[in-house]
């Protein structure tokens, strides 16, 4: 049957009374999440340092702004993996330095065509009664000229020129790319910012008006300076810092025991038990079985396999906790992680290594965004924890002939040992990621902060494993 204009405008209309009611309920029930669990233990120490330094009003505005991003994401369709299908009227969202919610909204989607309309009208409803909601201090909206979905289709496209065209000059002149949510763009660091560069870039890769260049000069990496300069110097003495480790975390089980994100693992080097990195978060399949962990490829010797697949993985005690059984490849374009499955009768905790002071975390993936807080346990850096905020995501950067992907960039403290150790959310306790790097030199032309892989990217690549 065909509707006429003005049933399908009552369609709509009737759509939008449920969006809203919909949207009600489930800001409600958020409401009772965040209120209940934000000032209980959980991340005390990192909720109030942030008081501290921001301000209480800072802290209930990102206390609402965390609530609206998931209202807002719960209104978005899904892929059969559960990712988000970001509709064509969005443009993003960051927290900005009040701790409020931007949300970006596409211009000219309210003259596409009349189904393009309708969804537009009915993703603007949904994103405005959120804003009239318990936490409608927490959002403000601008409308920008590109949608989220446009950025990072164009942004894979670089990608994908890079991988097939590596050595072609437009991608040897590429340091790194990410998209900037916040100015509607993406951004090419170069090493040759020259008009000639430039136009080259526009030729062979794209001439969209979304990219914007940067130059930086200096050149990549080798991809092994690289890789070396991310791990400890191996082989290396056995773990004996006494004020992290304090005592072994464990409780004993049958021939086993329960290890924790972010603590230190070895492995045998000439004989010797050495640091390589740290725990992440826990994995296994659906129904409980083959448990294990995730840690960073380049901490179990991708890409020249120092410790290959099967090697037994250890705590500080020199125990057996497992072995490796999976490693991506850093070298093309793969996200760096890689899955220790744990023997029988070890199991992994919901308490990062060493502290107390933390509810327990949620082993669900979550999608980082701008300006959100997130925290950091690695078995190398001291305590206190501290938080720190996103600045970028979506950030790709060459290592010479090879590439690091998806990783955000954020500002905690780190040292060598940590990479691995498992990145979480300030506010809901759900997985951010695992820490990847942090580079030495502050005028580097790559970063100058630290960066963390994304868990909603690991968990693919390990399937049919899943967060639990």
């Amino acid at each position: 049957m065909k509707l006429t204009r003005k049933s399908k405008l009552k369609l709509i209309c009737l759509l939008l009374v449920i969006t809203m009611l919909s949207t009600m309920m489930y800001s409600m029930a958020i409401s009772g999440i965040i209120t209940d669990e934000l000032y209980s233990e959980t991340d005390c120490i990192a909720t109030e340092a942030i008081i501290a330094e921001y301000g209480i009003e800072f802290w209930r505005n990102y206390k609402g702004s965390v609530c609206n991003i998931d209202i807002i994401r719960a209104s978005f369709p899904r892929t059969r993996a559960g990712n988000s299908i970001y509709p064509s009227y969005f443009g993003g969202f960051y927290i900005n330095d009040d701790g409020v919610l931007t949300t970006l909204i596409v211009e000219n989607a309210r003259s596409e065509s009349f189904n393009n309309a309708s969804e537009y009208m009915l993703g603007l409803e949904t994103i405005l009664a959120a804003g009239r909601g318990e936490f409608g201090r927490s959002m403000i909206i601008r409308y920008v000229e590109f949608s989220y979905a446009e950025l990072n289709t164009k942004r894979i496209h670089i990608r994908e020129f890079i991988r097939n065209n590596f050595e072609r000059e437009a991608a040897i002149n590429i340091l790194s790319f990410y998209v900037d949510v916040i100015n509607n763009k993406i951004v090419v660091n170069v090493i040759d910012g020259s008009d000639e560069q430039i136009a080259t870039f526009r030729r062979e890769i794209t001439d969209s008006p979304m990219v914007t260049f940067r130059e930086l000069g200096g050149e990549p990496f080798s991809l092994y300076d690289y890789i070396a300069m991310l791990r400890p110097p191996v082989p290396n003495v056995v773990y004996t810092d006494n004020d992290i480790i304090a005592e072994e975390y464990s409780t004993p089980l049958s021939n086993g025991g329960i290890v924790q994100p972010g603590q230190p693992i070895f492995a045998r080097f000439n004989g010797v038990l050495t640091e390589i990195g740290s725990m992440g978060f826990r994995m296994s399949r659906s129904d409980g079985s083959r448990p294990g962990f995730i840690t960073s490829a380049h901490v179990v010797g991708a890409p020249d396999a120092i410790f290959p697949v099967g090697t037994s993985i250890y705590n500080s005690a020199g125990n057996a906790i497992g072995s490796i059984s999976a490693s991506t490849d850093v070298r093309f374009q793969l996200i760096d992680a890689a899955f220790v499955q744990l023997n029988t009768g070890w199991q992994v905790s919901n308490i990062p290594f060493g502290l107390t002071n933390v509810s327990a975390l949620t082993f669900t993936a979550r999608t980082p965004v701008v300006g959100e807080f997130v925290v950091k346990r690695g078995g190398t850096t001291p305590l206190p924890i501290s938080s720190s905020r996103i600045v970028r995501a979506h950030y790709d950067f060459n290592v010479g002939r090879g590439w690091d992907i998806e990783v955000t960039i954020t500002n905690y403290a780190s040292r060598h040992g940590d990479s691995g150790g498992i990145v979480w959310h300030v506010a809901t306790g759900q997985i951010s990621g695992i820490h990847h790097a942090r580079h030495p030199r502050p005028n580097s032309p790559y970063f100058d902060h630290a960066l963390f892989t994304r868990a909603v990217d690991i968990a693919p690549d390990f399937s049919p494993l899943v967060l639990r």
